[in-house]
């Protein structure tokens, strides 16, 4: 009896250090944010009504 085996799919060994590198460079450009850049404020207003559409059948 043969028994298959299963091939995955080849992965490029530099993906995980490329995401990685990625991220660093984010989180480095969001530490160089000015202090004043988040601050924004923001009102919550409760969620509006929506109009209730009634098909006939």
């Amino acid at each position: 009896m043969l028994i298959e085996k299963e091939t995955l799919p080849k992965i490029e060994e530099n993906t995980v250090q490329n995401k990685t590198i990625e991220v660093e460079k984010l989180f480095k450009s969001l530490s160089e944010m000015p202090s004043d850049f988040y601050s924004e404020e923001r009102v919550d207003e409760p969620p509006q009504e929506r109009e209730v559409i009634q098909i006939r059948k």
